[in-house]
């Protein structure tokens, strides 16, 4: 199996992973009664200097997991010689909902 193979099935074997996380977490906001679900959006970064490990965002943002790693797979197959040296990664963020506070009115005087 070659190393880009390898890659392609750790990325494919962690986004099952995440996938199913993504079902735990929704099961658990509805239990919990939150205000809204969890969303995800999905991010190609890539990194030209492994000595700093800078990453830089590559592209747009993605809400469909699917297309977001169909584009991560383009990229890391792309035979161009710029691609050769970058190090890619199919980052997902994942923002919650949550009341912290709240407060009512104050109830009105009735006549």
């Amino acid at each position: 199996m070659s190393e880009l193979s390898r890659k392609m099935f750790r990325a494919e074997t962690e986004a099952v992973r995440q996938h199913l996380a993504e079902q735990e977490q929704q099961t658990t906001d509805k239990a919990a009664g939150a205000l809204r679900p969890a969303t995800n959006t999905w991010t190609i970064e890539g990194c030209y200097d492994s000595d700093n490990d800078k990453w830089h965002g590559l592209g747009g943002t993605y809400s469909d997991h699917d297309e977001a790693l169909d584009a991560f797979k383009r990229r890391a197959e792309s035979d161009s010689d710029h691609v050769k040296h970058f190090k890619f990664r199919l980052v997902r963020a994942t923002t919650a909902y949550t009341v912290e506070d709240e407060i009512e009115p104050a109830a009105e005087v009735q006549p």
